[in-house]
């Protein structure tokens, strides 16, 4: 659309100082985020080899692709590249003095006119840059965010989009990165909130409540995709909800992580869907203090150490308490869930990953297991475990939004396409239906 067009033209500048050219946003760019809160003296003093724009700790840039990856090798190096321009002279002292032996007239072959300018590669291999800069950069490298070219991203997208086509039992993997659009945080993207807690980097978003999250694109088109028969099963790891409120039926996905509109009882296992959030999120201060009122609702997990206890009842079997369908860290997956995953993944001929650092146990071991000879293609920002082989069918830097249209474009008809991308408001408006305001 043309809000997609007028963010692809934008035009950026290199933060590396030694480059600092401009470049399109459609061009392969790179991201990235640290606390620079160590290197904000040399930053006001223009000291630093990089340009930081800085809001209080945080500090970000943006690079070519090839910049960044001479970049990275510097910074793998203990010191600085030994200067060629030292290594010219000396070839040529060298010269001069064996030219003096011989009683012949030393001859400048390396002149100031003929000499080669160093290139940005060894500029950047030869400039000094300080220890806490380094670890600066370190830090940050290890959340940084790639993006494919714009024509890398639509062939990419064709090559999937064809696959499809020909595969007889394709899943989805998804995660966090598919809703981040929607206004939801994700927890490894260079600011996200694991990052955030690791570094103290923070992009001042509190994000948006549950209840007025909508699904993205990605949602719409994996939900499209799914009632035309192209995709079998997905397999989330996300608890927000959009997938079931965008139209995938419920025999159809695995919430591996749970759902936080469902809760259920645990005396009779009857669930139910609210339109509304239903974790207890109150109840975590309570189970931190130790201070559990009697007679409370209130029941600390032994594998997580939270509660997942709703406080409400069973219409079912009047008896039962309800819990939330969160699994936290210490947590087992459900049973019935995992299992269904499990069967599926062995039966999927064409994985797709969105959105996903797929670093999470077990659910990781889905993308392990698909068929030979292992189709396995990968969206996310962020290098991941499976790079190497999702590589033999497509490895994809970029947002999982802007994939998903180009991969639409490919697998419906251009009237079609339209008419379903211009009835957007429309089930804007009935998804709020389906949430308590």
């Amino acid at each position: 659309d043309k809000q997609d067009m007028a963010s692809a033209a934008e035009t950026l500048s290199c933060s590396l100082r030694l480059c600092g050219n401009t470049f399109q946003k459609q061009d392969e760019h790179c991201l990235l985020t640290a606390n620079v809160r160590s290197i904000k003296p040399a930053i006001k003093r223009g000291a630093t080899l990089i340009d930081w724009t800085v809001s209080g700790v945080t500090g970000d840039a943006q690079f070519h692709a090839a910049c960044y990856e001479v970049l990275r090798k510097r910074l793998s190096m203990r010191r600085p590249a030994k200067s060629t321009t030292k290594r010219a002279k000396g070839r040529q002292t060298r010269t001069s003095k064996k030219a003096a032996l011989e009683g012949g007239a030393a001859q400048d072959t390396s002149s100031d006119a003929d000499a080669q300018p160093l290139t940005l590669s060894e500029k950047v291999l030869e400039a000094d840059i300080s220890n806490d800069e380094k670890a600066v950069l370190l830090e940050g490298g290890e959340t940084v965010e790639f993006f494919d070219s714009e024509a890398d991203l639509m062939a990419k997208a064709a090559k999937y989009a064809t696959l499809l086509k020909a595969s007889e039992h394709a899943c989805v993997f998804t995660g966090a990165g598919i809703s981040t659009s929607t206004g939801i945080g994700d927890y490894r993207g260079r600011k996200g909130k694991w990052t955030e807690e690791d570094t103290g980097v923070s992009d001042n978003d509190d994000g948006v409540p549950y209840e007025m999250l909508r699904p993205s694109y990605t949602h719409e088109a994996l939900s499209v995709l799914v009632e035309k028969g192209y995709i079998k099963y997905i397999m989330s790891q996300n608890c927000d909800g959009l997938h079931l409120l965008s139209g995938v039926p419920q025999d159809r996905i695995s919430e591996l992580h749970g759902n936080v509109y469902v809760e259920y009882c645990v005396k009779c296992g009857e669930r139910y869907m609210r339109d509304y959030y239903t974790l207890d999120d109150e109840s975590e201060a309570i189970v931190e203090s130790g201070k559990i009122p009697k007679g409370s609702h209130i029941e600390v997990c032994p594998t997580c150490q939270l509660n997942h206890m709703t406080g409400r009842k069973c219409t079912a079997c009047k008896k039962g308490k309800l819990r939330d369908t969160i699994i936290n860290f210490g947590d087992l997956l459900e049973d019935n869930v995992i299992t269904r995953a499990q069967d599926e993944s062995a039966a999927c001929d064409l994985m797709l990953s969105l959105g996903s650092s797929m670093s999470v146990t077990p659910a990781n071991t889905l993308v392990d297991s698909i068929k030979r000879p292992k189709q396995l293609v990968v969206v996310n920002r962020q290098q991941t475990d499976y790079d190497k082989l999702s590589s033999k069918t497509a490895r994809v830097f970029g947002d999982t939004d802007k994939f998903m249209r180009y991969v639409m474009q490919n697998m419906l008809a251009d009237e079609e396409l339209k008419q379903w991308e211009d009835a957007r408001p429309e089930r804007m408006a009935e998804y709020a239906k389906h949430r308590a305001s």
